[in-house]
């Protein structure tokens, strides 16, 4: 089987007009979880690691983690890190032969963002790791929302000057879990998916119809973690309330609650069935509600 790429997902995803949905993982249990229900729905999947979880577990025993898993479960899939401002853990990851990194230069002026993507990408392709670049803040859930976005001209630079196999825009979600749908930026969308592969963040808490919306106007990778953080802790409180004492039937019933998290989440994005091979040719994805 090929190794799948990033990039290489990411464009069909665009051809085809959905995406590729990318689950924030903390363990071997949220990994497995994504994994299994990726493969049972023949959808492909980004597993993303944040930088703290890359931290805590290491970049090579994360990697090997993730080999075993895909393996056992048959799932296309690459493995991501997600939101790194460190060019060196960015390497690291690299050099324990992750597919891809997201390389966040939003605490950087504008110049020095452009200067050390750039260095970071040419850096990561001496060992096949594709870049995700960001070089605008994209907010959280409860702070003030991006007051303005950088102008297409000016992400088409960043783009076009850096390199980045795609690229996250701030498109007017926030990162954590939507209660309501906010106002999202569907023409810079667009306009960037002629240029680059467009990624979302901030996916949890989304309505399907912004998610499609957002899929129509081009975007082809959304992020979800809050979602997925949510189904692990509360599951664990609902456990323990429950007066529940075996971990083994707690991870358990962990694996099946993000499961179907992930469920919803691929058909929000339209993915099932595309990593099926024959797909391409064969398969129809219908967005409307």
């Amino acid at each position: 089987m090929t190794r799948p790429t990033l990039s290489g997902l990411l464009r069909r995803a665009g051809d085809e007009r959905y995406a590729v949905p990318a689950f924030n993982i903390v363990d071997d249990l949220t990994m497995s979880a994504v994994l299994t229900t990726a493969a049972r729905r023949g959808s492909p999947v980004i597993v993303q690691a944040s930088t703290r979880t890359a931290e805590f577990y290491g970049p090579r025993q994360l990697r090997a983690m993730f080999v075993a898993r895909r393996a056992a479960s048959g799932a296309s899939a690459v493995l991501h890190l997600d939101h790194c401002r460190v060019p060196e853990l960015v390497l690291d990851c690299a050099r324990a032969g992750w597919e891809s990194a997201l390389f966040d230069g939003s605490d950087r002026d504008y110049r020095e963002a452009v200067a050390v993507t750039s260095t970071v990408v040419e850096a990561c392709a001496a060992y096949s790791m594709e870049v995700e670049g960001e070089f605008e803040r994209i907010s959280s859930v409860g702070e003030d929302p991006a007051t303005g976005t950088a102008s297409t001209r000016r992400c088409a630079e960043f783009v076009e000057t850096t390199g980045v196999a795609c690229f996250s825009p701030d498109l007017g979600t926030q990162h954590g879990m939507h209660s309501d749908d906010p106002v999202l930026r569907f023409e810079l969308a667009a306009e960037l998916a002629a240029l680059v592969p467009v990624v979302l963040h901030g996916g949890s808490g989304l309505s399907r119809e912004s998610l499609r919306r957002a899929i129509s106007a081009g975007v082809s990778k959304v992020n979800f973690s809050s979602v997925i953080k949510a189904a692990y802790v509360d599951g664990v409180r609902e456990f323990a309330a429950r007066g529940g004492t075996e971990p083994l039937e707690l991870a358990g019933q962990l694996r099946d609650r993000i499961g179907e998290v992930c469920d919803l989440c691929i058909t929000d994005v339209g993915s099932e069935g595309a990593a099926r091979e024959g797909g391409s040719g064969e398969r129809r994805v219908d967005l409307r509600l």
